[in-house]
């Protein structure tokens, strides 16, 4: 809100106008300051999203034994049943399709 907008800005369906807002954050350092990201309200369930631009990256720090990848089958469970809970669809390559867990 205090960028000009709403909270509304995150429940559009047109993804390119929400990108478009987001870009121009980040393109405007003098208007917003250097953005590294954005907090807003999920169209999805209103709970809180944090979307990172790249250049937060040298400001986050995760020690490689804290680090996965979203296709490591140790994350597999908890991404379906957080997708089921949400209401959501979860696809896995055709090589990895046999069941949770």
């Amino acid at each position: 809100m205090r960028a000009g907008t709403n909270a509304s800005i995150a429940k559009v369906p047109d993804r390119p106008i929400t990108q478009t807002w987001s870009r121009y954050f980040y393109e405007h350092p003098s208007i917003y300051t250097e953005v590294d990201g954005l907090i807003y309200l999920g169209a999805h369930n209103d709970e809180e999203v944090l979307a990172l631009c790249e250049r937060a990256g040298s400001a986050l720090e995760s020690p490689p034994e804290r680090t996965a990848s979203l296709s490591d089958p140790e994350l597999r469970t908890a991404i379906l049943e957080t997708a089921y809970d949400s209401g959501l669809i979860v696809e896995y390559p055709a090589a990895d399709v046999g069941g949770p867990g």
